[in-house]
C-alpha cells in the first residue's frame, strides 16, 4: 500500500494543481494581469505562491545581473595597456 500511494501522489498533486488553476480566470488590467477565482470553494494559495515565487525570483536574478554589468562597465579605476609585437 505505501508503494502505491508514493507511485500514485505525483499523480494526485498534479491534478490537485490542474484543479486549482482551471479555477482561475485572467484578466488583463492594461500592461497588468490578474488572476481571479471563478469558484471561492477552491483555493488559488498554492498556484498564486508558486507563481509569485518565480516572478520573484525573475526579478532578483534581473537586479543581480544589472548590478554586476554596471560593476563591469566601471573598470573599477583600473587602466589597462595592451602591447603587440611590433616589426623589428
Amino acid at each position: 500500500m505505501e508503494e502505491r500511494v508514493k507511485r500514485l501522489m505525483p499523480h494526485e498533486l498534479t491534478t490537485k494543481l490542474f484543479e486549482e488553476m482551471s479555477n482561475l480566470r485572467l484578466r488583463r488590467n492594461g500592461l497588468d494581469i490578474v488572476l481571479e477565482q471563478i469558484n471561492a470553494r477552491f483555493p488559488k494559495d498554492k498556484y498564486s505562491a508558486f507563481a509569485y515565487g518565480l516572478w520573484r525570483i525573475k526579478e532578483l536574478e534581473e537586479e543581480n545581473y544589472k548590478k554586476k554589468s554596471r560593476r563591469a562597465g566601471r573598470g573599477d579605476g583600473r587602466k589597462l595597456v595592451f602591447f603587440t609585437g611590433g616589426q623589428n
